[in-house]
């Protein structure tokens, strides 16, 4: 698979994940809970470009800066998807809420990670190395990005296993459980699908270990279009409802 499939695949069940977040309580149960856990394969997908695109990318600041470009165009949609702006909060000027922040953060964050643990690795400085990496996923927590450490996590990960695909499943999968095991305690050790949902992130495995290394259709135009599709989908989507259910 190139990269080009890897996106199509991350942003379609992305968009499945929002919509069922955006329009769960008009859906059928259990059709959002399903439609989330399809949602689960995304973001794992997105964390593997981040590391292949570290390898290579020209110039590690530019795309640093797009990233964090996009994650400033995408925190209102992402807070209007949500709920929490809403339309009185934009009359009253408030445009952004710093209770969360949207996945573009987490991926940024991953990537200076991995850029950081990459120089001080080339310096044999390994602690320091492990520091980046630590402190990455700490900034992560503390800004309340999606995903959070673990984001940050899966993106090390596909990068320090870059050649070894029985290290980026033994790795992956012992993030996904951590993380799975977080989920649960927060919902008071509970089993649900809910709290359980994040497992379904193994099946993004299988495309990733496919990957073939190939970029596919490419050009600057499409790679735009990849990243304008986050914002865009989520505005898309809370229009939509806000003109069908007046919320």
């Amino acid at each position: 698979m190139s990269s080009f499939v890897l996106k199509l695949i991350a942003i379609i069940t992305m968009l499945i994940d929002h919509a069922a977040i955006v329009f769960w309580s008009y859906l059928p149960q259990p059709l959002p809970e399903i439609m989330r856990c399809v949602g689960r394969v995304a973001m794992p997908l997105f964390c593997f470009m981040i590391a292949e695109g570290f390898y290579h990318t020209r110039n590690v600041r530019k795309y640093a800066f797009r990233l964090l470009v996009f994650a400033a165009i995408s925190e209102l949609p992402f807070d209007l998807m949500l709920g929490r702006v809403t339309l009185d909060m934009l009359e009253r000027g408030k445009f952004w809420n710093f209770g969360a922040q949207n996945v573009y953060f987490t991926l940024l964050l991953g990537l200076l990670g991995i850029w950081f643990y990459d120089m001080f690795a080339a310096k044999n400085m390994k602690w320091m190395s492990l520091v980046s990496i630590l402190a990455a996923g700490a900034a992560a927590e503390l800004l309340s990005t999606d995903y959070g450490i673990f984001g940050v996590f899966f993106v090390f990960v596909f990068y320090v296993f870059r050649d070894s695909r029985a290290g980026k499943a033994a790795g992956f999968t012992t993030g996904v459980l951590a993380y799975t095991c977080y989920n649960i305690a927060r919902s008071g050790w509970r089993l649900t699908l809910g709290s359980t949902r994040s497992l379904f992130e193994l099946v993004s495995l299988a495309p990733i270990l496919l990957y073939n290394g190939k970029k596919g259709p490419g050009g600057k135009a499409l790679q735009y279009i990849f990243y304008v599709f986050y914002p865009a989908h989520m505005l898309i989507l809370w229009l939509v409802r806000y003109a069908v259910y007046g919320r």
